[in-house]
């Protein structure tokens, strides 16, 4: 969302924060607005880390070695 349309809000989360906590600064329509900006981007960072958690995953059982070498113990004679 480009900052002209935020107004009184500015261009930053903290700002945004603020405008919607002082009913006054905002009209409602871009209280509304502002209010819906930010539940997307809160959406878009939720998926970005399901998908970077999905891709460790797929990463890890792809390069991770099936059958880990099992070391045995030679007895010793003491």
């Amino acid at each position: 969302m480009p900052t002209a349309h935020l107004g009184a809000a500015g261009g930053d989360l903290d700002a945004a924060a603020r405008a919607l906590d002082d009913p006054s600064s905002l009209t409602a329509d871009a209280a509304d607005r502002l209010r819906r900006a930010v539940d997307a981007a809160v959406d878009h960072v939720c998926q970005g880390a399901a998908a970077a958690a999905a891709l460790s995953l797929l990463v890890l059982l792809t390069f991770a070695p099936r059958r880990f070498p099992v070391l045995t113990d030679e007895p010793t004679d003491r």
